[in-house]
């Protein structure tokens, strides 16, 4: 009897690119190869050997979502630290000692932020 090759799901083959890929391109060779040795398997890297281009492009996609996001969480903790620039203390002091005006454009940001339930 002849059986059909083990096609694994198109979600295995995305975790196991973008285990791969985690954290491209901010962490070094050196890093990547550590955190690859403890977190991605021998199966991760036959599932990822196995993607196909939609696999890839799917992954592409999450990828630059990725990034997406983190840059504008970025944007809003920039804001978020413009405002509180002046002053002395922990960000918690600076934000109580805020102009009432000044302190209702920083809730926004707070929130965005998960900081604030």
């Amino acid at each position: 009897m002849v059986t059909p090759p083990n096609r694994c799901s198109r979600a295995e083959v995305l975790r196991a690119c973008l285990s791969l890929l985690a954290g491209w391109p901010v962490v070094n060779l050196n890093e990547m190869r550590d955190i690859l040795l403890r977190r991605v398997t021998t199966d991760d890297f036959e599932l990822a050997e196995s993607a196909r281009a939609g696999d890839m492009a799917l992954v592409a996609a999450c990828l630059e979502l990725e990034q997406e996001l983190f840059d504008a969480e970025f944007a809003t903790l920039e804001h978020l630290l413009a405002l509180c620039q002046s002053g002395e203390g922990t960000l918690d002091e600076r934000l109580h000692a805020l102009p009432r005006p000044t302190f209702a454009a920083a809730v926004p940001d707070l929130y965005a932020l998960g900081w604030v339930n």
